[in-house]
Protein backbone atom coordinates (compact mmCIF):
# COMPACT_ATOMS: atom_id res chain seq x y z
CA UNK A 1 0.00 0.00 0.00
CA UNK A 2 2.91 2.28 1.20
CA UNK A 3 4.81 1.85 -2.27
CA UNK A 4 1.36 2.61 -4.12
CA UNK A 5 1.36 5.84 -2.60
CA UNK A 6 4.69 6.44 -3.62
CA UNK A 7 4.18 6.09 -6.61
CA UNK A 8 1.10 8.14 -6.83
CA UNK A 9 2.83 10.94 -5.02
CA UNK A 10 5.92 10.93 -7.45
CA UNK A 11 3.48 10.96 -10.60
CA UNK A 12 1.60 13.91 -8.83
CA UNK A 13 4.89 15.90 -8.74
CA UNK A 14 6.04 14.86 -12.25
CA UNK A 15 2.73 16.05 -13.37
CA UNK A 16 3.17 19.89 -11.30
CA UNK A 17 6.58 20.01 -12.43
CA UNK A 18 5.71 19.71 -16.28
CA UNK A 19 3.14 22.16 -16.63
CA UNK A 20 5.37 24.91 -14.80
CA UNK A 21 7.90 24.33 -17.46
CA UNK A 22 5.42 24.13 -20.19
CA UNK A 23 3.04 26.98 -19.18
CA UNK A 24 -0.32 26.84 -18.99
CA UNK A 25 -1.86 26.27 -22.72
CA UNK A 26 -1.73 22.38 -22.27
CA UNK A 27 -3.25 22.42 -19.43
CA UNK A 28 -6.19 24.73 -20.81
CA UNK A 29 -6.51 22.41 -23.43
CA UNK A 30 -6.77 18.98 -21.08
CA UNK A 31 -9.12 20.57 -19.30
CA UNK A 32 -11.24 21.73 -22.29
CA UNK A 33 -11.90 18.18 -22.97
CA UNK A 34 -13.98 18.03 -19.64
CA UNK A 35 -15.73 20.97 -20.34
CA UNK A 36 -19.03 20.90 -22.69
CA UNK A 37 -18.67 24.94 -23.11
CA UNK A 38 -15.12 25.25 -24.44
CA UNK A 39 -15.09 26.26 -27.66
CA UNK A 40 -13.40 23.51 -29.86
CA UNK A 41 -10.98 24.05 -32.07
CA UNK A 42 -12.14 23.90 -35.74
CA UNK A 43 -10.44 24.43 -39.34
CA UNK A 44 -12.45 27.63 -38.62
CA UNK A 45 -10.46 28.80 -35.94
CA UNK A 46 -6.94 27.84 -37.76
CA UNK A 47 -4.97 30.85 -39.81
CA UNK A 48 -4.07 28.44 -42.12
CA UNK A 49 -7.98 27.32 -43.30
CA UNK A 50 -9.21 29.71 -46.93
CA UNK A 51 -12.44 29.29 -47.27
CA UNK A 52 -13.53 32.60 -45.42
CA UNK A 53 -10.69 34.58 -46.86
CA UNK A 54 -12.11 38.25 -48.16
CA UNK A 55 -10.64 37.58 -52.01
CA UNK A 56 -11.96 40.16 -54.74
CA UNK A 57 -14.14 37.86 -56.86
CA UNK A 58 -12.04 37.99 -60.60
CA UNK A 59 -14.30 35.69 -62.31
CA UNK A 60 -14.84 37.17 -65.91
CA UNK A 61 -12.64 39.39 -65.91
CA UNK A 62 -10.02 39.49 -68.70
CA UNK A 63 -6.59 38.66 -67.36
CA UNK A 64 -4.91 42.11 -67.55
CA UNK A 65 -8.33 43.16 -65.74
CA UNK A 66 -7.62 40.95 -63.30
CA UNK A 67 -4.12 41.75 -62.83
CA UNK A 68 -4.53 45.37 -62.00
CA UNK A 69 -7.27 44.81 -60.21
CA UNK A 70 -5.56 42.49 -57.54
CA UNK A 71 -2.23 44.62 -57.92
CA UNK A 72 -4.55 47.44 -56.55
CA UNK A 73 -5.76 44.91 -54.00
CA UNK A 74 -2.78 43.89 -52.69
CA UNK A 75 -2.64 40.45 -53.73
CA UNK A 76 -0.35 38.31 -55.56
CA UNK A 77 -1.37 35.68 -58.01
CA UNK A 78 0.95 32.47 -57.29
CA UNK A 79 -0.20 30.24 -60.09
CA UNK A 80 -1.79 30.30 -63.51
CA UNK A 81 -3.35 27.83 -65.09
CA UNK A 82 -5.14 27.09 -68.50
CA UNK A 83 -8.18 25.46 -69.23
CA UNK A 84 -9.35 23.78 -72.88
CA UNK A 85 -12.69 25.17 -72.77
CA UNK A 86 -12.92 26.01 -76.65
CA UNK A 87 -10.70 24.21 -78.61
CA UNK A 88 -10.03 20.56 -77.81
CA UNK A 89 -7.17 19.51 -80.35
CA UNK A 90 -3.94 19.48 -78.22
CA UNK A 91 -2.15 20.63 -80.86
CA UNK A 92 -4.28 23.78 -82.04
CA UNK A 93 -4.34 24.40 -78.20
CA UNK A 94 -0.48 24.41 -77.84
CA UNK A 95 -0.37 26.60 -80.91
CA UNK A 96 -3.36 28.89 -79.22
CA UNK A 97 -1.03 29.33 -76.03
CA UNK A 98 2.37 30.41 -77.89
CA UNK A 99 1.20 32.64 -80.23
CA UNK A 100 -1.66 34.17 -77.73
CA UNK A 101 0.14 33.36 -73.85
CA UNK A 102 1.64 37.36 -73.80
CA UNK A 103 -1.88 38.86 -74.80
CA UNK A 104 -3.27 38.88 -71.69
CA UNK A 105 -6.91 40.64 -72.75
CA UNK A 106 -7.61 37.45 -74.67
CA UNK A 107 -7.41 35.29 -71.53
CA UNK A 108 -10.35 35.65 -69.56
CA UNK A 109 -10.31 34.29 -65.22
CA UNK A 110 -12.87 31.08 -65.26
CA UNK A 111 -12.16 30.50 -61.21
CA UNK A 112 -9.81 31.25 -58.35
CA UNK A 113 -9.00 29.64 -55.47
CA UNK A 114 -7.60 31.65 -52.25
CA UNK A 115 -4.21 30.53 -51.09
CA UNK A 116 -3.41 32.47 -47.92
CA UNK A 117 -5.18 35.88 -47.18
CA UNK A 118 -3.45 37.88 -49.33
CA UNK A 119 -3.07 35.26 -52.73
CA UNK A 120 -4.89 34.15 -55.15
CA UNK A 121 -4.66 31.02 -57.88
CA UNK A 122 -6.56 31.75 -61.35
CA UNK A 123 -7.48 28.91 -63.91
CA UNK A 124 -7.97 31.01 -67.39
CA UNK A 125 -9.74 30.12 -70.45
CA UNK A 126 -9.36 32.01 -74.07
CA UNK A 127 -11.86 35.05 -73.96
CA UNK A 128 -13.91 35.16 -77.31
CA UNK A 129 -17.24 36.28 -78.51
CA UNK A 130 -19.78 34.06 -79.49
CA UNK A 131 -23.33 34.59 -80.17
CA UNK A 132 -24.13 33.15 -76.50
CA UNK A 133 -22.00 36.54 -74.72
CA UNK A 134 -22.36 39.39 -77.44
CA UNK A 135 -25.62 40.50 -78.77
CA UNK A 136 -23.94 42.73 -81.73
CA UNK A 137 -22.29 39.57 -83.16
CA UNK A 138 -25.52 37.87 -82.39
CA UNK A 139 -26.92 40.05 -84.30
CA UNK A 140 -24.63 39.57 -87.02
CA UNK A 141 -24.83 35.81 -87.10
CA UNK A 142 -28.68 35.01 -87.43
CA UNK A 143 -30.05 38.44 -88.64
CA UNK A 144 -28.27 40.40 -90.41
CA UNK A 145 -24.29 41.03 -91.34
CA UNK A 146 -25.10 45.08 -92.45
CA UNK A 147 -22.88 45.91 -88.62
CA UNK A 148 -20.15 43.80 -89.47
CA UNK A 149 -17.68 46.52 -90.24
CA UNK A 150 -18.83 48.26 -86.96
CA UNK A 151 -18.31 45.51 -85.06
CA UNK A 152 -14.93 44.65 -86.29
CA UNK A 153 -13.98 48.32 -85.82
CA UNK A 154 -14.82 47.84 -82.37
CA UNK A 155 -13.64 44.66 -81.66
CA UNK A 156 -10.14 44.82 -83.79
CA UNK A 157 -7.53 42.34 -81.98
CA UNK A 158 -10.19 40.30 -80.33
CA UNK A 159 -11.00 36.37 -80.65
CA UNK A 160 -14.22 35.19 -81.99
CA UNK A 161 -15.75 31.82 -82.01
CA UNK A 162 -18.69 30.23 -84.44
CA UNK A 163 -19.93 27.62 -86.34
CA UNK A 164 -18.74 27.83 -90.12
CA UNK A 165 -17.48 25.74 -93.54
CA UNK A 166 -13.99 26.34 -95.30
CA UNK A 167 -13.09 26.19 -98.32
CA UNK A 168 -9.60 27.60 -100.18
CA UNK A 169 -10.50 30.35 -103.25
CA UNK A 170 -6.78 31.41 -104.20
CA UNK A 171 -3.56 30.17 -103.40
CA UNK A 172 -1.42 33.27 -103.24
CA UNK A 173 2.12 31.70 -103.28
CA UNK A 174 3.39 28.16 -102.41
CA UNK A 175 2.72 28.03 -98.87
CA UNK A 176 0.05 30.91 -98.60
CA UNK A 177 -3.97 30.92 -99.19
CA UNK A 178 -7.26 33.01 -98.69
CA UNK A 179 -9.77 31.21 -97.30
CA UNK A 180 -13.61 31.83 -97.44
CA UNK A 181 -15.63 31.00 -94.42
CA UNK A 182 -19.43 31.27 -94.41
CA UNK A 183 -20.53 31.46 -91.15
CA UNK A 184 -24.11 30.04 -90.23
CA UNK A 185 -26.55 31.30 -87.96
CA UNK A 186 -26.98 28.96 -84.47
CA UNK A 187 -29.58 26.80 -85.83
CA UNK A 188 -27.22 26.53 -89.11
CA UNK A 189 -30.29 26.88 -91.14
CA UNK A 190 -28.65 29.48 -93.65
CA UNK A 191 -25.45 31.20 -94.28
CA UNK A 192 -25.20 34.48 -92.08
CA UNK A 193 -22.04 36.26 -91.93
CA UNK A 194 -19.15 35.84 -94.35
CA UNK A 195 -15.30 35.71 -93.00
CA UNK A 196 -11.81 35.28 -94.23
CA UNK A 197 -8.41 33.80 -93.63
CA UNK A 198 -6.55 36.14 -95.85
CA UNK A 199 -3.10 35.35 -97.07
CA UNK A 200 -2.52 32.96 -94.61
CA UNK A 201 0.16 30.56 -94.44
CA UNK A 202 -0.68 26.47 -94.81
CA UNK A 203 0.96 25.13 -91.84
CA UNK A 204 -1.21 27.83 -89.77
CA UNK A 205 -4.27 26.43 -90.67
CA UNK A 206 -2.27 22.89 -90.62
CA UNK A 207 -1.71 23.59 -86.80
CA UNK A 208 -5.02 24.74 -86.03
CA UNK A 209 -6.98 21.84 -87.37
CA UNK A 210 -4.76 19.15 -85.73
CA UNK A 211 -6.12 15.70 -86.50
CA UNK A 212 -8.84 16.82 -88.85
CA UNK A 213 -6.26 18.80 -91.66
CA UNK A 214 -8.65 18.47 -94.60
CA UNK A 215 -10.56 21.53 -95.44
CA UNK A 216 -13.48 21.02 -97.87
CA UNK A 217 -16.94 22.36 -98.19
CA UNK A 218 -18.73 19.10 -96.72
CA UNK A 219 -17.99 19.81 -93.05
CA UNK A 220 -18.64 21.79 -90.39
CA UNK A 221 -16.13 23.20 -88.08
CA UNK A 222 -15.68 25.41 -84.95
CA UNK A 223 -13.52 27.87 -85.22
CA UNK A 224 -11.91 30.31 -83.13
CA UNK A 225 -10.07 33.44 -84.53
CA UNK A 226 -8.71 36.88 -84.03
CA UNK A 227 -10.44 39.79 -85.52
CA UNK A 228 -8.25 41.24 -88.31
CA UNK A 229 -9.86 43.44 -90.48
CA UNK A 230 -12.77 43.77 -92.38
CA UNK A 231 -12.92 44.02 -96.68
CA UNK A 232 -16.60 44.20 -98.33
CA UNK A 233 -15.82 41.74 -100.35
CA UNK A 234 -14.56 39.57 -98.36
CA UNK A 235 -16.02 39.64 -94.97
CA UNK A 236 -14.61 39.83 -91.88
CA UNK A 237 -11.00 39.13 -92.08
CA UNK A 238 -9.47 36.29 -89.42
CA UNK A 239 -6.64 34.90 -87.72
CA UNK A 240 -6.89 31.48 -87.52
CA UNK A 241 -6.30 29.56 -83.52
CA UNK A 242 -8.22 26.96 -83.55
CA UNK A 243 -10.38 25.02 -85.92
CA UNK A 244 -12.30 21.75 -84.71
CA UNK A 245 -14.39 19.48 -86.93
CA UNK A 246 -17.67 18.68 -85.90
CA UNK A 247 -19.27 16.99 -88.51
CA UNK A 248 -20.16 16.59 -92.12
CA UNK A 249 -23.26 19.00 -93.51
CA UNK A 250 -26.40 16.77 -93.84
Amino acid sequence: MKRRLYLFLIFALMFCFLVMATGCEELDDFASIFDDNAPAKTAENSPDNTENLSIPDFVGMTVAQAKAAANNAGISITKTTYEKSIIQYDQAWKYAIEDYGAKQQLWKVKAQQAVKANQVEFTIELNAISTNNNAEFRTIMNESNDGSADFVRNHTGELVEFTGVIRITAQNSTYRYTYTIYGFDDSRSHVAEMFCFNDIDYHAVSNCTDKYSKIDTSSYFHIVAEIKGFDNNKGILLKPVGIEYIGAIN
